[in-house]
């Protein structure tokens, strides 16, 4: 169920990071719990390698993250929708007593980009085979959702600028014309 999901997710999180960052760790949860451990190598990083939290900015994630995490992903949405979802996670990390500006908003999206339309209607062709489908290029970027970072490399600058001006600091693209 959800809850036991999101509080084994937290308690592995808080777990780690004990394991990360002391030379001997224990932890006693609900659903985590270990006697004093000893483990290395410790990570590269310090204290610890970032922790990004990822979900639609719901209690169950956004609890965690505000507590945990340095940086909450949201996975594929429109424009819109990542202006909604940052708004969640501002006032959420308000009423918890975090600055938000200490959490940053970042989004994973799939991306279609090319320096033409006529390059664009080749990597949709690619992205279309390697899916199955069957149809045309210009209809399938006709059809492609608004969740998409796709167009010329101008288009997607402006839906990078408008990105970042909802509030996204930072966006993975999965890049899906491979060649």
């Amino acid at each position: 169920d959800p809850d036991t999901r999101f509080r084994l997710m937290r308690e592995r999180v808080e777990a780690m990071r004990a394991i990360w960052t002391n030379d001997e760790a224990s932890y006693h949860g609900r659903l985590v719990d270990f006697a004093p451990i000893r483990s290395w190598p410790k990570p590269v990083q310090r204290p610890r390698p970032p922790l990004i939290v990822g979900g639609n900015a719901r209690p169950g994630t956004l609890e965690p993250a505000i507590r945990l995490a340095d940086e909450y992903n949201t996975p594929i949405a429109s424009l819109e929708t990542c202006r909604e979802r940052r708004a969640r996670v501002v006032r959420a990390c308000e009423r918890a007593g975090r600055d938000p500006a200490t959490l940053p908003f970042s989004l994973m999206t799939p991306c279609l980009v090319a320096e033409d339309r006529s390059a664009l209607l080749a990597c949709a062709r690619r992205v279309m085979r390697v899916s199955g489908d069957g149809g045309e290029p210009a209809a399938f970027l006709d059809a492609l959702p608004d969740t998409w970072v796709s167009g010329t490399v101008e288009e997607v600058v402006e839906q990078l600028v408008a990105l970042e001006e909802a509030g996204v600091t930072r966006i993975m693209l999965q890049h899906l014309a491979h060649d």
